[in-house]
């Protein structure tokens, strides 16, 4: 189903009128998504970002990991498969969503790991933190791919990606949303306190619902893992990133009403299921 263009304000009438699929059956049905995350000193955001995936409704986890952490993420996420880097490329045959960058080292190697796996794998992509760094130098890479990716930086992070200033694009996001989309043939989602999300061609998607506790460490790696597991699920890109934001945005919210500013991003991937049953149960 098409999103509905007259209504660019991202919110619950919005989203019921734009469903995103939920294939009843086996775990096969509601698709595999591969996190492809994390680096030695950086475990956490592998957890985060695989966790919110299930919570999003994935029905298979895969991780790709830096190979010191493979047994202790095992450990800590009984329901993945966990394998080592040198791996990641035979996942993603398998998979039907890939989520790459979470606390992954911004290198060469994480450059030809990314270009392999886009090369490769028809799966759906969403590109985040450590991914998003090397597409500076290659902004090409993503031209071809077999779905359109999802990109989710913040502000920081599009102003290395694209060379500009971070306070130009914090003050004037819109115009370096399009700049960002043309160049990588991607879906953006720029995150800030409202976040700004379009495909070529598309209406521009504002959020505006949030809590300032949402600015907290881990919480983007939450929203990556988010979106990973709706594009399994197979949401088209677009919609992926719309409802991310929203359910992210919701989750945080709820979790700020009842703590205020200190949730911890770990709080954030079970709120996510009850807002989807809302959403989806609600008369549309």
């Amino acid at each position: 189903m098409s999103p509905p263009d007259r209504n660019k304000r991202i919110g619950p009438s919005l989203l019921r009128h734009w469903p995103v699929p939920l294939q009843r059956g086996d775990k096969d049905a509601r698709g595999t998504v591969l996190i492809v995350a994390g680096a030695p000193q950086l475990p956490g955001p592998v957890l985060l970002s695989a966790i919110s995936a299930l919570r999003a409704g994935a029905g298979k986890l895969q991780i790709a990991t830096a190979p010191e952490i493979v047994l202790h993420i095992g450990t800590a996420i009984p329901e993945a498969l966990v394998v080592p880097f040198s791996q990641a490329r035979e996942c993603a045959e398998h998979a039907d969503a890939v989520v790459f960058g979470p606390g992954i080292d911004p290198s060469d190697e994480t450059s030809a790991l990314l270009r392999t796996l886009l090369q490769t794998s028809k799966a759906r992509f969403l590109i985040d933190a450590g991914g998003l760094s090397v597409l500076g130098s290659d902004p090409q890479m993503l031209h071809g791919a077999a779905h359109l990716p999802v990109l989710t930086p913040h502000a920081g992070e599009l102003s290395a990606m694209l060379g500009a200033e971070r306070d130009s694009i914090a003050s004037d996001p819109l115009p370096y949303l399009q700049r960002a989309i043309q160049t990588f043939e991607a879906v953006v989602a720029l995150k800030g306190r409202s976040t700004h999300i379009a495909a070529p061609g598309t209406p521009v998607y504002e959020n505006l619902t949030g809590h300032d506790g949402l600015a907290t460490s881990g919480s983007g790696d939450t929203l990556a893992g988010i979106g990973g597991g709706l594009l399994a699920r197979g949401a088209d890109p677009l919609q992926a990133a719309v409802w991310a934001v929203y359910l992210h945005a919701t989750a945080g919210k709820r979790l700020g009403s009842r703590i205020g500013v200190g949730f911890l991003a770990r709080e954030i991937p079970a709120a996510i299921p009850a807002i989807l049953r809302e959403l989806s149960s609600a008369k549309r």
